[in-house]
């Protein structure tokens, strides 16, 4: 069981990965808001954060880049919920999980992410 942070701008994506997220056992936090987001982050010291790569006020990337310059070194690795098939640099915390997904590919992530 994993502690997830989640983003969205979407209610209806909210809901719907949060239950799928719920129904594999783990405690999920979710939240529209990219502050609340940045906040949760910083009090909820979560395992994992999801975060759409498609919002309207800030972008996916440019809120991992708050968040990674905002907490000072906190290691905290990051999925990008998004259409795109691009994948991370070497070294960064940060994956992509492409749309549409399942709950089986999604389990399959965090495990390889938290058995680093």
């Amino acid at each position: 069981m994993a502690h997830i942070l989640l983003i969205d701008d979407s209610d209806f994506a909210l809901e719907l990965i949060k239950e799928m997220l719920e129904g594999l056992g783990h405690v999920v936090e979710a939240t529209a808001d990219p502050q609340r987001f940045l906040t949760l982050a910083q009090t909820q010291k979560p395992d994992l954060a999801l975060v759409d790569s498609v919002m309207p006020d800030i972008n996916g990337k440019e809120l991992v880049a708050k968040l990674r310059q905002q907490s000072g070194g906190l290691f905290l690795p990051v999925v990008l919920i998004s259409a795109s098939e691009e994948q991370p640099q070497p070294g960064d915390l940060t994956w992509n999980l492409p749309k549409p997904f399942g709950p089986e590919d999604f389990q399959t992530l965090l495990t390889r992410i938290l058995k680093k």
